[in-house]
């Protein structure tokens, strides 16, 4: 009885580890987005500022 409760305590907790691991995956794809807007943002001030200086 104990070994099974500390099995079912166990799968809990690889649940929310697994929770955990798709709320850092959801998280780094905003971050990859950010990045990819941002990456946007200075290939458009670069050809701003080189169009400014030339």
């Amino acid at each position: 009885m104990v070994g099974n409760d500390f099995f079912v305590v166990g799968n809990d907790f690889w649940m929310v580890v697994d929770d955990f691991c798709m709320v850092g995956n959801d998280f780094f794809m905003v971050v990859d987005d950010f990045r990819v807007v941002g990456n946007d943002f200075w290939v458009a001030a670069d050809d701003f500022f080189g169009v400014e200086y030339f």
